[in-house]
């Protein structure tokens, strides 16, 4: 299965650019994902109990993505 990855947007704060997303698979099932600003070095990470590390990425973009 091929799923498409989702484009960072700037930061929300300060319209930096994001680093590449980060992932380390901590168990079997779970992984660490991390995305940071360049710029102001604002982060948002998460723990996700997936299959695969491309859904855990696709979570962490879309939780980057995310504006209220």
């Amino acid at each position: 299965m091929t799923s498409q990855r989702e484009k960072l947007k700037p930061c929300p704060f300060c319209e930096g650019a994001p680093n590449d997303p980060q992932i380390e698979q901590t168990q079997a099932d779970k992984w660490n994902a991390y995305i940071e600003c360049t710029r102001c070095e604002v982060s948002v990470s998460g723990q996700f109990g997936e299959s695969s590390p491309a859904l855990a990425l696709a979570n962490i973009e879309a939780l980057w993505n995310r504006r209220p």
